[in-house]
């Protein structure tokens, strides 16, 4: 099973388990993470999500996810926090987030609030989505605009 499984299948389960089993079974993912060397990447750690909506609930999808923006806005190490598009297919939904470091991942991965939106979005998803990638960034340009 790659990463990848691994994370959508974490999500599918939480939306079934108690909060302590959820944070049992995320610390095992943050294990796995930290097994293929996550925990050695110094500095900003990106995250990728692309989601695809069933069939005619892509505005619902869009609006659970924007509920998450105030939340993950008031992150001490959140670096940016943004959905978009796809021009191609008109139900999915990309996701792109950067963190300070491993550490701000795995607090931000850990944080039982976001349990709340498990099974919404997991009901409004196809299978096999979200999809997650995880990797550095090579390099990180903060524009003038920046409040970092």
């Amino acid at each position: 099973m790659s990463g990848d499984d691994k994370m959508e299948g974490m999500y599918r389960t939480m939306a079934q388990v108690s909060d302590e089993e959820m944070l049992k079974y995320m610390d095992a993912t943050l294990a796995d993470m930290a097994s293929r060397g996550f925990d050695k990447i110094e500095g900003p750690i990106l995250q990728y999500a692309k989601a695809t909506a069933l069939p005619g609930k892509r505005g619902e999808l869009l609006e659970v996810l924007k509920q998450f923006q105030p939340i993950v806005s008031q992150e001490q190490g959140t670096l940016m926090y943004g959905h978009f598009p796809d021009i191609d297919n008109a139900d999915v939904i990309h996701s792109i987030q950067v963190y300070e470091s491993w550490d701000v991942l795995r607090h931000h991965m850990r944080q039982m609030s976001y349990n709340q939106f498990v099974v919404p979005i997991m009901s409004l998803s196809a299978p096999g989505s979200p999809e997650y990638r995880y990797g550095s960034t090579l390099f990180l340009h903060r524009g003038k605009g920046s409040k970092a």
